[in-house]
């Protein structure tokens, strides 16, 4: 992922879990990177490892109200389609958890919407908005 994003950026990581274990943006933050991280649960110490990130307690239904953020992570357990129609703003890059029966149609969605998929995990799928 590093190898196609540039060196400082931000994110908005809607379900990032932990700051560090299992963390699709820590490897982000330790290159240079920050954003706003959302979970709905509180997360201990997540201000004091990671400084520079802005965390917030609650559950996503809408990130209708979210703007000016390069990439989007979003890991929410089988939301995610739902969560992604109400997005207005159209980041740079979405990684996407899309391994359930539920998150099927995700792929087609975001390419319907001019992105492409440009890596993928056992869990995640990585896509680039096409210029």
């Amino acid at each position: 992922m590093l190898e196609v994003l540039p060196d400082k950026g931000t994110y908005l990581d809607i379900g990032s879990g932990t700051p560090i274990k299992g963390s699709n943006t820590l490897l982000l933050y330790l290159n240079g990177w920050s954003g706003t991280c959302i979970d709905g649960v509180k997360r201990r110490r997540a201000k004091l490892l990671r400084p520079r990130d802005t965390y917030k307690v609650e559950y996503v239904e809408s990130i209708f109200d979210y703007m000016d953020y390069d990439l989007l992570d979003l890991d929410v357990d089988g939301i995610e389609l739902e969560i992604l129609k109400t997005m207005v703003f159209l980041p740079k890059w979405i990684l996407v958890e899309c391994h359930m029966k539920a998150q099927a149609g995700i792929p087609d969605y975001l390419i319907s919407k001019g992105y492409e998929i440009i890596g993928m995990t056992k869990m995640n799928k990585f896509f680039r908005r096409i210029e």
